[in-house]
């Protein structure tokens, strides 16, 4: 049940707080307590909050139920870059964005694409992307605003491409579309305000060959 007054240990570093603190006093993070849900929360997931690694699992296990549901898709080959390729009607019964999703209205698969991969190749960059990037971004800014930057860079990636293919060519679909990509530049570009803010000229140099070579 929800915790209403007492301590909780904070989600992001482990130190004990009032479970109504704005923020906690050790290291910065907003709402600690969670509400009144981290014991709830901590029942389930243990003592560290770890929502990147829920991350990785979401995409891993919604990528192999995408191969399961239209497993004759997944080797109509194609070449190297297809190899392990979900096919079309899969990806729109998990929540690809964009195409006939777009039309419909369907407006929540701008998030739940996000968690969807077209082939092996692009859920192994992705998920090495978010490994790197995740542990760094819940550093500096705790996991739940982590989580919340990731999902909400991705929906504004998507909610873009699909106005602006729609604005290009009104009587088309919109381009259907998938993947983290939105969410990994939005942890990015998080760390890379960081570094600036921190005057760390290092740090931000490699963050900006890293949005170079992840943008090519």
């Amino acid at each position: 049940m929800r915790q209403t007054q007492g301590s909780v240990v904070c989600a992001n570093c482990g130190k004990l707080v009032g479970i109504n603190e704005q923020t906690c006093p050790y290291c910065g993070a907003w709402r600690p307590g969670l509400f009144g849900w981290a014991p709830v929360i901590r029942s389930v997931v243990g003592n560290r909050l770890d929502l990147i690694s829920l991350i990785l699992m979401a995409c891993v296990t919604l990528y192999a139920v995408s191969l399961l549901l239209e497993p004759e898709a997944a080797f109509s080959g194609g070449g190297f870059l297809s190899i392990l390729s979900p096919g079309g009607r899969a990806l729109y019964q998990l929540g690809m964005t964009g195409g006939v999703a777009w039309d419909q209205g369907w407006w929540w698969t701008v998030l739940t694409a996000n968690y969807l991969h077209g082939s092996l190749l692009h859920i192994v960059f992705n998920m090495m992307w978010i490994r790197n990037l995740g542990p760094a971004a819940t550093e500096v800014y705790g996991p739940a605003r982590t989580f919340v930057l990731f999902n909400v860079a991705g929906v504004c990636g998507f909610l873009v491409s699909n106005v602006m293919t729609s604005m290009s060519d009104p009587f088309a679909f919109a381009t259907p579309t998938i993947g983290a990509s939105g969410g990994i530049f939005g942890l990015l570009a998080a760390l890379i305000v960081y570094g600036r803010k921190r005057g760390s000229s290092m740090m931000e140099r490699q963050l900006w060959q890293w949005a170079i070579l992840l943008f090519v």
